[in-house]
């Protein structure tokens, strides 16, 4: 990311960046629920027997093989005509297959091995923050991760940091030697004011200080540490701090819109595929989209690999001022996401509320059974109308009657 001082100019987008959500609903590969016979309130669902499972004899069973991602031949992948000769239709059914083979080919012709892209990318995280650290005129960090890796590598740093000043710039060398040499001349100034400067220590002292400013600088006249860089001044600290603030202003309200709106095309898709059949009673239906919604967000969020991705579309968005095909790609990288996950977990959570509804349903007629057994049976010869004893009315009898 760039530093604040070269923040981008930000413009404003001529129409709202994802107006598109709402026009293209999200669609999901999901597929229909089987018909089921509807039951009878009160009668049990049938049960089926398992089927017993097939035992391999031994000489076939075959060891599961766990392959590291280093062990996969990736210079020898799958030939599209041999892959459209098995499935001639594959890439019809699922045309993000053919791009990713392109895809993985490029990726692997940089980089051999998953361990590879995987080095090259914490690479490039340090790189990132190195930069940004040394366009700040920082470089603690730096210093502090080589010292606390390699002490030896620190080392060489430290000794051959002067030479290499001097080499590439001699009047900075110089410019930091100043600034010990005048360090060196206050500490002994210091010293001969603690002794008293009347006295003789005092006295020999205050001579030494004058004699090695002369020798450092052609002078007596003593000057305090200075810097190289110009100094920043108020008025630009604060055209700094305001573009910040205007760049996370910009920031929230874009991501809050891009959330919001993501939010609603996700939502809607659960509400067309979480009962098509339109079995569930309004509250279940809306209850299992809010657990559908739930589970997605959680997925994501543990996802660190789709994190780390989201994180540099986001860079780019600082980068290029918030223009609205960065934000594009961010809005079809999180809803591309969504739609790999959510597929398995609509069908999740509507095979839950499902079997949900039939147990509660099973269990009401039970119920019912029960009270009717409990009901007392009272002669027709021996209770008139006028003697037949009252019986108050249950609650569960009130809400079970036709």
């Amino acid at each position: 990311m760039s530093s604040p001082s070269e923040t981008p100019v930000i413009e404003a987008p001529e129409k709202s960046t994802l107006s598109s959500l709402n026009e293209e609903p999200l669609e999901l590969p999901i597929e229909e629920p089987v018909e089921e016979e509807e039951l009878p309130i009160g009668e049990e669902l049938p049960k089926t027997e398992e089927e017993p499972k097939e035992e391999k004899p031994e000489e076939e069973i075959e060891e599961e093989v766990k392959l590291n991602d280093d062990d996969i031949d990736i210079d020898s992948p799958v030939k599209r005509k041999e892959l459209l000769a098995a499935y001639p239709d594959i890439f019809k059914k699922f045309p993000y297959l053919e791009k990713s083979m392109y895809r993985e080919q490029q990726y692997s012709e940089l980089f051999p091995t998953m361990s590879d892209a995987k080095v090259a990318a914490e690479r490039s995280q340090i790189l990132a923050r190195a930069e940004s650290e040394l366009s700040n005129g920082s470089t603690e960090e730096i210093l502090k991760s080589v010292k606390n890796n390699d002490n030896e590598a620190f080392l060489r740093i430290v000794d051959n940091f002067l030479p290499t000043l001097q080499k590439l710039d001699n009047g900075s060398y110089i410019h930091v030697l100043g600034n010990i040499g005048k360090g060196f001349i206050q500490t002994i100034v210091n010293e001969a004011n603690r002794r008293g400067k009347e006295s003789e220590d005092g006295k020999t002292l205050m001579g030494t200080a004058v004699v090695l400013n002369q020798v450092l600088f052609g002078n007596s006249e003593w000057k305090p540490p200075s810097a190289l860089a110009k100094p920043v001044s108020e008025e630009e600290k604060k055209v700094v701090t305001e573009r910040e603030q205007f760049a996370r202003q910009r920031f929230d309200e874009v991501h809050a819109d891009l959330s919001e709106r993501a939010d609603n095309a996700i939502k809607s898709a659960i509400e067309r595929n979480i009962d098509p059949r339109e079995s569930m009673s309004g509250y279940v239906r809306s209850k299992a989209v809010d657990d559908c919604m739930s589970i997605l967000d959680r997925a994501i969020t543990d996802d660190t690999n789709f994190k780390t991705k989201l994180d540099r579309l986001w860079e780019d968005v600082f980068r290029t001022g918030f223009s609205r095909a960065a934000q594009d790609k961010v809005k079809a990288a999180y809803l591309s996401k969504a739609q790999t996950l959510l597929p398995e977990i609509i069908k999740k959570v509507r095979g839950s509320a499902l079997s949900g509804m039939r147990g509660k349903a099973t269990t009401r007629s039970s119920s019912r059974v029960e009270d009717n057994e409990e009901k007392p049976k009272v002669s027709s010869r021996s209770a008139t109308p006028e003697r037949r004893p009252t019986r108050k009315m249950r609650t569960i009898d009130f809400l079970n009657q036709d």
